[in-house]
């Protein structure tokens, strides 16, 4: 079971890093996260900002009923664009989070050197 202090409680409009540059595959550089809901019947845009030396980027979100004992694939991996200043430029998938849920991003692969992963909830 992950420790509840590490996981990081994404709030409305504050930036925070999830994969801290990731330099291989796998979730070794995530950390664990969570997204407060808002009332019912409200949705939360999450806004995936990426940087570092890549070209392409392929994440698939994890998540865990449980606590952070076990975790699986949510949808279809999400691939990730940098343009020519290494900005995001497009990506796929949609995410239907759930309060409760712990959350991580694997790099299921990257081309390039590294990649840095910061969320921002809406």
């Amino acid at each position: 079971m992950i420790n509840p202090m590490t996981v990081i409680q994404l709030t409305q409009g504050f930036p925070a890093t999830v994969v801290n540059a990731a330099t291989t595959t796998g979730v070794a550089k995530s950390s664990p996260f969570a997204i407060q809901m808002r009332a019912p019947g409200l949705q939360r845009t999450v806004a995936f900002h990426c940087s570092g030396t890549y070209t392409v980027a392929t994440l698939t979100l994890l998540e865990s009923t449980d606590g952070g004992d076990n975790f699986s694939a949510v949808g279809a991996p999400m691939d990730f664009f940098a343009d020519l200043n290494g900005n995001l430029a497009s990506l796929n998938g949609l995410v239907a989070f759930t309060p409760g849920v712990i959350y991580k991003l694997s790099v299921t692969s990257i081309t390039g050197t590294s990649i840095t992963v910061k969320l921002t909830v809406t």
